[in-house]
């Protein structure tokens, strides 16, 4: 997940309206009234879909609610400990400007277009139990085999069409058991959660009833398929819609003609496919705009420098006085140059929420400029955003022997100067890594450097590879976060002042991740959550995602790729002992970060860093406190004050 993910993936404040365009739409918003009074079953419509319900494009939203809408309220809303003191009614209408960097790359609206199946305040898996979202309900059998779920009846994709426990059946059956269309099928689905588990059984009730069967129990399933950043994608999608573009129902002629159209070859068709259905971290390219969804608000248009995203008429929540949600009317995310160009759109008043964008470096310029109508707050992140994550199974095998070498590793983290990064990048808004050695001593790196077979050295100074070629250290990074280049600018003058000639290309995210499963990078520089939310079971992606040959022996069951050493599989098998559903044992944890913390699969270069967080001073039903992304799992709460 940026957070990818996860992401994955949680907390902001109150923000403004700062230009004019902005300011005449929030001024349209309209104030709320009692649900009971507004003659449409005791729900109220908002004034955007005044046209479409006079021309009978649109039912009443009586008709467009479920049965028993979901109804927000503080407990729901509010992350845990209180960081939202009061759910306020709020207001219809206005726009909500973001930007980003890539093409129909949104970071936020990934997060404020995720609906997860069933949910919790906030993100934190354990102490705070599951309630219902898109499924009304569910039922644990005692053995923590069988789960039984309950749709809610009446309840409408964003075209108007039913959503049925066929749309969970169509998943199941010919997506997820389709080899063509799913040649591994992940753990998540899998009993005890394991990447050789069965995969489970689906049994359909009803329209709007189903039960799954494990082969044996898996208690921590519900939390791994609920995390926030857990689309509903992964269980369910719209059959209606989908049908078209699947060999098992669409007509010969007419889904190669689509496959033909698309300038796909004539077999592709589980590549059209793939294109038509929305995951979890879908990009927002014009091939979603007519893609049936669950969520908030619906993609209406993309471009290279824009994508636009308008309310779903069907959206299955109200608040308290039956006000259908969400409250905003358009959000609208347009492409910057860089984080230079964020920083100028920010202080120009333009953005009315931030997070990913926002540079720590510059907050004493955005606070310079808070007269524009936004707020500039600092909050923690869940993750760390600067890691050099070593592949040990980089195919070179001059990096493999370096690489799998303690003293390598060590050295590396040793020619860190983490206080110059803390200070030049974060404005000392950062803390020392905790989990693996955080000392700076560059003559220890230097003595541990000619000791692995790098003492000798060219007429520059270069550190030579045992052949007698100069040994290099080629990195890639992405600007999707703001700290990420000029921090491995910093760790790239660290290496070099050791004699190990680096290099640092800044590339595409989408290129960074389609290089790194291809296996061609030494390091991973990617953001990733190995120090933070290894208490929720991420241990067994964020330790191997980035190593191919070791990812695909775990995920086969050791049947293909290449078998760890016995150090990293004790490593990766500590790290299994913690998570959803596994009792907590401070025992394991210890030795997990001991061990973490003695063999340095990875650098962690900063531990808690802040970022800033830009908020339109006008927005309601902001967090005040806590981690960055906690408003963007409650989007559809916010709204304009007038």
């Amino acid at each position: 997940m940026n957070r990818l993910l996860m992401t994955c993936a949680l907390l902001l404040a109150g923000g403004a309206l700062a230009t004019a365009s902005a300011q005449e739409e929030s001024e349209g918003a309209a104030p709320m009234m009692s649900a009971a009074a507004t003659g449409s079953g005791g729900y109220q419509e908002a004034p955007a879909f005044a046209e479409r319900l006079a021309a009978g494009e649109l039912p009443p939203v009586a008709e467009r609610l479920p049965e028993n809408p979901l109804v927000l309220t503080l407990e729901r809303s509010a992350a845990p400990d209180g960081m939202l003191d009061e759910l306020q009614i709020g207001s219809y209408g206005g726009t909500v400007r973001l930007i980003n960097l890539a093409p129909n790359f949104a970071p936020e609206m990934y997060f404020m277009t995720i609906e997860t199946l069933l949910a919790r305040p906030g993100w934190i898996s354990m102490g705070h139990p599951l309630t219902g979202n898109i499924y009304e309900s569910y039922d644990i059998s005692p053995d923590g085999t069988t789960f039984t779920f309950q749709l809610r009846r009446g309840m409408r994709w964003s075209d108007g069409e039913p959503l049925t426990t066929a749309d969970v059946a169509f998943h199941y059956e010919e997506i997820l058991l389709n080899e063509q269309l799913t040649p591994n099928v992940g753990w998540q689905y899998r009993s005890g959660l394991s990447p050789t588990g069965d995969v489970y059984d689906l049994e359909v009730i009803d329209d709007y009833s189903y039960r799954i069967t494990f082969a044996e129990p898996t208690p921590g399933f519900l939390d791994e398929i609920n995390k926030p950043w857990m689309d509903y994608t992964s269980f369910v999608q719209p059959k209606h819609y989908l049908s078209q573009f699947h060999a098992n129902f669409a007509g010969a002629e007419e889904l190669a003609a689509k496959v033909a159209a698309a300038d796909l070859l004539a077999d592709e068709w589980p590549r059209l496919f793939q294109i038509k259905m929305l995951t979890p971290w879908e990009a927002k390219t014009p091939d979603v705009v007519d893609i049936p969804v669950l969520h908030p608000w619906v993609v209406t248009s993309t471009s290279p420098t824009q994508t636009v995203f308008e309310r779903n008429p069907y959206y299955f929540k109200v608040d308290a006085a039956g006000n259908q949600l969400p409250y905003i009317d358009r959000i609208v995310s347009t492409k910057v140059e860089g984080p230079e160009g964020a920083s100028l759109k920010i202080i120009a008043g333009e953005v009315d929420l931030a997070d990913e964008l926002a540079k720590i470096s510059s907050l004493p310029l955005y606070r310079e400029n808070e007269d524009k109508g936004y707020r500039a707050l600092t909050s923690g992140v869940a993750y760390n955003p600067v890691v050099h994550a070593f592949n040990f199974g980089y195919e070179d095998p001059v990096w493999r022997q370096l690489a799998g070498d303690l003293r390598f590793r060590r050295a590396l983290n040793l020619a860190i100067e983490r206080d110059e990064i803390i200070d030049a990048v974060y404005y000392g808004f950062a803390s020392p890594p905790e989990w693996i050695p955080a000392t700076y001593d560059p003559e220890e790196a230097n003595r541990l450097l000619d000791a692995v077979s790098l003492d000798k050295r060219d007429t520059d100074g270069w550190r030579l590879a045992p052949d007698g070629s100069r040994f290099e250290i080629n990195l890639e990074v992405t600007a999707h976060l703001p700290d990420t280049v000029p921090a491995n600018e910093l760790i790239v003058e660290h290496y070099r002042a050791v004699g190990l000639y680096t290099t640092l290309e800044v590339v595409d995210i989408g290129l960074f991740i389609e290089r790194r499963n291809a296996n061609q990078y030494q390091i991973d520089t990617l953001w990733n959550e190995a120090t933070t939310l290894h208490a929720f079971g991420h241990a067994k992606d964020h330790l191997i995602n980035h190593i191919p040959p070791w990812s695909q022996w775990y995920r086969s069951g050791g049947e293909q790729g290449e078998e760890p050493p016995v150090w990293f599989q004790e490593l990766y098998d500590l790290g299994l002992g913690i998570g959803p559903g596994i009792p907590w044992d401070q025992e394991i944890v210890d030795r997990y970060r001991q061990t973490f913390f003695e063999t340095i699969p990875q650098i962690n270069v900063t531990y808690d860093p802040a970022t800033v967080l830009i908020v339109n001073e006008q927005l309601g039903n902001l967090f005040t406190e806590g981690v960055a992304q906690w408003v963007i799992y409650s989007s559809e709460q916010l709204y304009y004050r007038n």
